[in-house]
């Protein structure tokens, strides 16, 4: 049975994210719709009489149409191999719709609300086995933090991503390998950021001289991923990584001032994302300094961290990408922390749920 805080966690994200969606369907005339943020860029290119107001949407769009449309869907894509490549969540999204496509909008947003809520609860169970460790305050701090809570609002594959790495991180640690495997596998084709945890749960298993073990968690879901991009060169002629979202940094935390970020959204970006990921990253190297052993949870907080250090410009530009894209620092802090500094871990929860802050700043997302 699930623990007392997994249900706990769990049923708080669940109530605040179907009351925040409700308060969308209000404001939004019940149109499910609304949350894919679609825009007349797209959808113009089959319209017999195009929208002279013309509009961008956002990336949730894309998503639903593949979930409505299937292939028929590539007219609507601004880049059909990019977007591909992340087809897990509107595959499901299909499929739970039965492939209606009045009831995609709304499948997706379902998806969405209960991996959020599971997403939450097993962070709560996985800080649970840390003496000291709020972890109900840390499976809620998941839950409700702000690039998560954009993600649901815009229909985005973050949620469905991370709650199958928590998934395959607890079944990890309960050493179910193949469980672990096929979690990641998933992940990675939810969203590339799968990967991230794929190498920190690796390089855990490596320097336990686990070699098989690193090699299959690490190897399987980039194989896939490898695959998938086969195919979709096959189909498109070309693969994902042409695209500015996959164009990484090679200097850290350069992609935070190479685009036209004001000072009021650099001082956001460094409260939330770039000072607790400098924090734990110099915490992770202590720890590893004076215990000589890597843990799990120190593994992850390198991957993430190095993740972010790298993170492209094009997801520093939008503020509403970075907390999404960045979302990998919370999760392994949060674990990073309840195992090495329980005590801190209030402090980074407080922080990190002030994040809300940022949405409440942005009322046309809501009303």
């Amino acid at each position: 049975m699930p623990s007392r805080p997994f249900v706990i966690a769990a049923a708080f994200t669940f109530i605040f994210c179907a009351a925040l969606c409700g308060l969308v369907l209000i404001t939004r005339s019940g149109d499910p719709i609304a949350f894919a943020v679609t825009g007349t860029r797209f959808t113009n290119r089959t319209a017999e009489i195009p929208d002279p107001n013309i509009t961008v949407g956002y990336d949730g769009q894309f998503a639903y149409y593949i979930a409505r449309d299937g292939l028929a869907s590539l007219p609507l894509l601004d880049g059909p191999s990019f977007r591909l490549q992340r087809i897990l969540y509107p595959l499901a999204g299909r499929i739970v719709a039965l492939g209606q496509p009045a009831l995609v909008p709304w499948a997706l947003l379902l998806i969405n609300i209960v991996a959020q809520s599971i997403g939450a609860g097993l962070m709560s169970a996985l800080l649970s086995a840390y003496a000291r460790t709020p972890a109900i305050l840390g499976g809620i701090t998941y839950g409700l933090w702000v690039g998560l809570i954009f993600a649901l609002r815009l229909t985005l594959t973050e949620i469905l991503c991370f709650a199958l790495v928590l998934g395959a991180i607890l079944a990890y640690r309960k050493q179910h390998l193949r469980t672990t495997v096929i979690l990641l596998m998933l992940s990675a084709i939810t969203k590339e950021l799968g990967l991230v945890f794929a190498a920190g749960l690796a390089l855990h298993a490596f320097t336990r001289k686990r070699y098989g073990w690193a090699l299959l968690i690490f190897g399987a879901p980039l194989l896939l991923l490898m695959v998938w991009w086969g195919i979709l060169r096959l189909m498109f002629g070309d693969i994902p990584t042409q695209y500015p979202a996959a164009r990484f940094e090679l200097i850290p935390l350069r992609g935070m001032f190479a685009g036209n970020t004001d000072a009021v959204e650099l001082v956001m970006l460094t409260l939330w994302i770039t000072a607790p990921t400098l924090i734990l990253f110099s915490l992770a190297l202590l720890t590893i300094w004076r215990k000589r052993i890597l843990s799990m949870s120190t593994a992850l907080v390198l991957t993430a961290s190095g993740f972010v250090f790298i993170m492209p410009a094009v997801s520093w530009e939008d503020p509403l990408a970075a907390y999404r894209v960045a979302t990998p620092i919370v999760i392994a802090g949060l674990l990073f922390l309840g195992e090495h500094f329980p005590k801190q871990v209030k402090w980074f929860c407080i922080l990190w749920l002030s994040g809300l802050a940022l949405a409440a700043l942005l009322p046309a997302l809501w009303v």
